[in-house]
């Protein structure tokens, strides 16, 4: 690839059509007080671009979950006390929700092993 070609502002607005043909061939830089401001290039280019940058956010989201799973898997699991004290249930109850048996009818009407039993259900 050539070296890219490099417009002051000022110039590249004077000459757009140039610069526009220019950067059909290879990306052109755009200075102001001979610093890069910006640049343009053909839409082959951007859409490569676009394309990376998609790929890397999907990336960084499968990154973000595997070490959500980790820490899914590193951390302890409730004891059967502390599920029936966050279930408001006795252990039968307990028993009937992790086994899926149907127990509505024995259930308190206030537990939230009820509620959740019905929710599954309906």
């Amino acid at each position: 690839m050539k070296k890219v070609k490099t417009y002051p502002a000022r110039e590249a607005k004077n000459k757009f059509g140039e610069v526009f043909d220019e950067a059909q061939r290879q990306p052109v830089t755009i200075t102001r007080n001979g610093r890069p401001i910006g640049a343009v290039v053909n839409m082959q280019v951007l859409n490569k671009v676009m394309e990376m940058e998609r790929k890397s956010a999907q990336l960084e989201i499968l990154r973000t979950l595997g070490q959500l799973q980790d820490e899914v898997k590193e951390s302890p699991k409730p004891t059967r006390a502390q599920l029936r004290e966050l279930l408001e249930c006795d252990d039968e109850e307990l028993d009937a929700l992790i086994d899926g048996t149907d127990l509505s009818n024995n259930l308190n009407s206030t537990s939230k092993c009820n509620s959740s039993k019905k929710g599954k259900q309906g």
